[in-house]
């Protein structure tokens, strides 16, 4: 009977451990707004997480880091450089304000996630 309760507590004890380890698992998410039409100033901006902070990757220029300074479900805002980029999650357009200038440009949205 000690025999059976010790190797049934050795089973829960592993049991327990591997569900604890599932609990970190996060899902994987990458959004990409690629523009590469004609007068773009890069060819596409990627972010792996999207929330304030977080720091995504400019394609095709520099500086490559652009920082989300804010964001909801429909649009997010990021510092890149001496500029600032307000990006539609849905639309994919993104507008760039540069020393008072505006520009919006017409991107395309990819959106992954596993």
């Amino acid at each position: 009977m000690s025999n059976a309760l010790l190797g049934f507590s050795f089973v829960a004890l592993i049991t327990s451990g591997s569900l604890s380890d599932c609990s970190n698992i996060s899902r994987y998410q990458n959004e990409i707004h690629e523009c590469s039409k004609p007068g773009a100033p890069f060819e596409r901006v990627t972010f792996e997480k999207v929330g304030l902070g977080k720091i995504g990757k400019v394609t095709g220029t520099v500086p490559r880091d652009a920082t989300i300074t804010f964001a909801n479900k429909k649009i997010f805002n990021a510092d890149w450089g001496k500029s600032e980029l307000s990006i539609n999650r849905e639309t994919g357009a993104v507008s760039i304000i540069k020393n008072g200038t505006l520009r919006t440009h017409a991107c395309k949205v990819m959106k992954f996630r596993m």
